[in-house]
């Protein structure tokens, strides 16, 4: 990562981003849990190594973090000691654990572990913290004979939905997007996010919609159909009637469509109203669980 590249994707965090999703509290359970998920990581992590650098993009964000870093206990630990201290402090924002939690996995001495982003989840949930992070997305790149493997998105906190949609939606579907056939209605998916995040509810309608209609032309092509139409109720209808699924699905997806239209961003008319904050999360929840049912039907 250049200098340019590491100083915009430090000033892309969560304090530097809009909207309300950040004034959440964090318990000092979840908070504690991570650090001692982190200090019990194995003896060939660098602990040390990782968090100095860390720490090194941290300052940027949060400059009265210095003290806590320059006056860091000795040892192993202790770059993260100091974070530990620095977010028990009554006047450290909550927010500024959730930068933390970016810092660390888009630094470059960072475990590029999914393993370890789905443990730091559970300890999250467990203790009440509305925010999770998503999964390292890996692109292969062949020199050869040889296989190597980048980084294409960086974990990244996103609000949680409620447990049920959290769990039968959202984490099947990002599971789902890990196959490479899926990067395009990823993609789609994390912009929707990151759109939530930003405050830009219609956005995020209408980024919910192209991963919807994205993810049919996937689980189509996986199935050799052919898929005629446009938009998410034309797609829908084609697919479905090469499908096992109900017909009557066809009605989410006229709905998906009817909200990208008349509060999406991406319809082209002057004066629209603006998405809310709660249609935006519905959409979020509707379209993940609408993406994880159409999947069922891959052969």
């Amino acid at each position: 990562m250049s200098l340019f590249q590491r100083v915009s994707a430090i000033f892309m965090s969560p304090s530097h981003r809009e909207g309300i999703d950040y004034t959440k509290d964090i318990t000092v359970k979840a908070r504690t849990g991570v650090f001692l998920l982190l200090g019990q990581l194995p003896s060939y992590v660098d602990i040390y190594r990782w968090f100095s650098k860390v720490g090194d993009d941290f300052v940027h964000l949060h400059q009265d973090f210095i003290y806590y870093f320059n006056t860091r206990p000795d040892g192993l630990h202790g770059p993260l000691l100091a974070f530990d201290k620095y977010l028990r402090q009554p006047s450290t924002k909550s927010v500024a654990f959730l930068d933390f939690l970016e810092c660390a996995f888009r630094s470059d001495e960072a475990e590029r572990d999914n393993e370890l982003i789905r443990s730091i989840n559970l300890v999250l949930e467990v203790n009440g913290c509305p925010y999770r992070l998503t999964e390292f997305v890996m692109s292969t790149i062949e020199h050869g004979q040889y296989v190597s493997y980048a980084v294409k998105t960086f974990p990244m906190v996103y609000l949680a939905q409620g447990s049920a949609v959290e769990v039968h939606a959202i984490k099947p579907m990002l599971a789902l997007f890990t196959d490479p056939d899926f990067d395009g209605p990823g993609e789609f998916f994390r912009e929707a996010l990151k759109r939530h995040k930003n405050g830009n509810y219609s956005g995020c309608v209408t980024s919910c919609a192209a991963a919807v209609e994205s993810s049919i032309k996937v689980v189509a092509g996986k199935n050799r159909w052919r898929v005629k139409g446009s938009g998410v109720g034309g797609c829908t209808q084609s697919f479905l009637l090469q499908s096992k699924l109900p017909k009557k699905l066809q009605s989410v997806a006229d709905f998906i469509a009817e909200r990208r239209q008349n509060i999406g961003d991406a319809h082209g008319q002057v004066a629209v109203p603006e998405a809310t904050e709660a249609e935006a999360r519905f959409l979020i929840g509707l379209s993940a669980a609408f993406i994880v049912f159409l999947s069922s039907e891959i052969s």
